[in-house]
């Protein structure tokens, strides 16, 4: 649930700093509109190949759609170092793996 939050934010932050709207988004990138609006209303996390056509379509590293801006202060080159060294089935995986990290557990 957390991550799509943090991807629904995270898309809209780019799109405000490129002042692109829904429309224009899903037109661009040949999304439906009712799944961007689903992307946009954090109602599902996408999978791998469209969040890396995502990245691609803002011109930014994947790293930056799923991770908070908190667990990335002071940390982004050697996280997006590290990411660049996984496949995609351990990307994938490990995607899987970040969306059900539960915030402020404690164990």
């Amino acid at each position: 649930e957390e991550l799509k939050k943090i991807i629904q934010q995270n898309i809209l932050d780019l799109m405000e700093e490129r002042n692109l709207s829904a429309r224009r988004l899903s037109a661009d990138m040949n999304l439906s509109e009712s799944y961007a609006q689903k992307l946009l209303n954090g109602t599902f996390v996408p999978k791998l190949d469209k969040l890396l056509m995502i990245a691609d379509y803002f011109n930014v590293p994947i790293w930056r759609l799923f991770l908070s801006p908190e667990l990335a202060t002071g940390k982004l080159q050697e996280i997006e170092t590290y990411l660049l060294t996984f496949d995609e089935a351990t990307l994938d995986a490990t995607l899987n793996l970040v969306s059900r990290i539960q915030p402020n557990s404690e164990k």
